[in-house]
């Protein structure tokens, strides 16, 4: 009986690697083209300008990462100095300095309202802040989520009701922000999940996550399952974000590229690297419009791609030190970045396109 329950096994798995060798086939015979030739004839930057507008400096220890608020007036951060500092994005004040009872804070969020943060990190839990009672800041503390091992991202979604979490011990979560109570959690991961990110489109059912296993992966919230997995980096994937439109996914990884992954086609559709470029990518962003795509390297330095073109368009240059994080502004006009030299820095870029077609620049950012 037990031999033929392994030669069953043995059948099964032979079969399943058939069925996957099929579907790569059908995959591969339907990719007609590449991203890069199909944009070949759209009009690429001629130039890209760009000034820093604001550095604020408050920090005593590497910014681990940050967030903006609705209306782009003011953004947090999270530090190794164990503080979450919310920021007037205009005058650099700091209205609020939050302590937290661990350093490390390795992730925080703002709600849509500006009204409440959430943060976590090496204490394995995720907590919320109402920043709507300034007398006592500390005492509006509530634990939400508690998780195995450390927080390592956090967002706020479904209208606030709700916070999605991504840890350490190789899961996401998704809990309910009034009753405190997890509604799903998502296993999968074989490492340390580093980031996780919601489809931006209604209805908003898509979550991407990213992993020390090197692998990206997509869930429904609808089946609380997999749908997707995308095992093409060779390094930890620190970032993913969804593309504006939602149907596309972007990584950052280790292996110093960013890449690009089409739900629709399940399949990697771009990958952004270049031979002179050997550091990791810590984190990416993209522009409103999806045109550009903003990378934070361990060189120091964020490289904006073009998404569609392939093409790196400018370095933008000025910390110190490693760039943690990147993150646009929800009105698409700013970018701030965080960097292990304890700086937050709001930049405010200025595209130029060769000759015509200079009306669709205000769509790009």
């Amino acid at each position: 009986m037990a031999a033929d329950s392994e030669k069953s096994l043995a059948q099964l798995e032979k079969e399943l690697e058939h069925l996957k060798k099929k579907l790569k086939r059908n995959l591969e015979k339907n990719c007609d083209t590449t991203l890069q030739d199909a944009s070949a004839s759209i009009l690429s930057f001629d130039q890209l300008s760009y000034k820093v507008r604001r550095n604020l400096k408050g920090h005593q220890g590497k910014i681990l990462c940050l967030d903006w608020a609705k209306n782009g007036k003011k953004l947090i951060s999270s530090s190794q100095d164990g503080e979450i500092i919310l920021w007037d994005a205009f005058s650099t004040q700091k209205d609020m300095i939050i302590p937290q009872s661990t350093p490390w804070t390795m992730a925080c969020s703002l709600d849509s309202l500006g009204s409440y943060i959430a943060c976590g990190g090496v204490d394995n839990k995720c907590s919320i802040y109402d920043l709507q009672d300034l007398d006592d800041i500390a005492g509006t503390k509530r634990t939400i989520a508690t998780h195995t091992s450390y927080i390592s991202d956090c967002k706020f979604i479904h209208s606030d009701c709700q916070l999605l979490t991504a840890s350490g011990d190789t899961t996401c979560a998704l809990w309910d922000i009034e009753t405190c109570q997890m509604i799903y959690t998502f296993h999968g991961h074989k490492a340390d999940v580093l980031s996780v990110d919601l489809c931006p489109t209604f209805p908003a059912n898509l979550i991407a996550s990213g992993s020390c296993d090197n692998s990206v992966k997509i869930w429904d919230l609808r089946q609380e399952q997999c749908t997707h997995s995308f095992k093409n980096h060779k390094a930890s994937v620190n970032s993913v974000r969804f593309f504006p439109t939602g149907n596309v996914i972007g990584s950052a990884s280790d292996d110093s590229t960013c890449r690009l992954f089409d739900l629709r086609a399940m399949q990697e559709i771009s990958v952004y690297k270049r031979d002179s470029i050997i550091f990791g990518v810590s984190s990416l962003d993209f522009t409103k419009s999806g045109r550009l795509l903003l990378a934070g390297y361990y060189d120091f330095n964020i490289h904006v791609w073009d998404t569609l073109r392939m093409e790196r368009v400018t370095t933008l240059y000025g910390h110190e030190s490693r760039v943690s994080c990147v993150k646009m502004s929800p009105d698409g006009f700013a970018l701030g970045s965080g960097s292990w030299d304890q700086t937050v820095k709001k930049a405010k870029y200025i595209p130029a396109i060769k000759k015509k077609n200079y009306a669709d620049i205000t769509s790009w950012l």
